[in-house]
């Protein structure tokens, strides 16, 4: 699929999510209006544990096509078994996987996805606790990249862990 010809929907947030139902719920209006406003969308996520799936997951129930862009082949980023059992469903779905860097630089791989998410990214959809870490591709950092290219952000505040 060439997701040059598709709006892109990114989903951005942190790994800790206090309330995992809470955030699907504040996501779902969004998605919803988002989709009614651009039906060719594609929503596309790092699938990295916590918000980048939860994300992701209502996308897929609100009839998003879906795509991952993961930081190295094999990539796998999960703490529980109902996690990893969901993120296989979506790769399973999804109708673009992006590969990047090599897995001997993990960091460098995560960075690099988390760039190319923000660069193509029409609309931003981000969850966010408001900490502000300096980690290269984090939420804060990706966020911070989307304010630098004027991308618009629908933002989603979330409890902190």
């Amino acid at each position: 699929m060439d997701v040059a010809n598709r709006p892109i929907l990114a989903l951005i947030g942190p790994r800790k999510i206090l309330d995992p139902n809470a955030l699907r719920a504040a996501a779902m209006p969004h998605l919803i209006q988002y989709l009614q406003h651009q039906p060719d969308a594609l929503a596309i996520s790092e699938l990295a544990s916590g918000a980048d799936t939860i994300l992701l997951a209502a996308a897929a129930a609100c009839g998003y096509p879906i795509g991952i862009i993961e930081p190295y082949t094999d990539y796998r980023d999960s703490s529980s078994s109902s996690e990893v059992t969901l993120q296989a469903d979506l790769r399973s779905r999804a109708t673009i996987i992006r590969h990047f860097a090599d897995p001997r630089d993990p960091d460098a791989g995560i960075a690099a996805a988390g760039y190319w998410l923000v660069d193509h990214a029409d609309t931003i959809l981000a969850a966010s606790d408001g900490t502000d870490s300096a980690v290269a591709g984090g939420t804060a950092d990706l966020l911070r990249r989307a304010a630098s290219r004027r991308i618009p952000v629908i933002m989603i505040t979330i409890a902190r862990e």
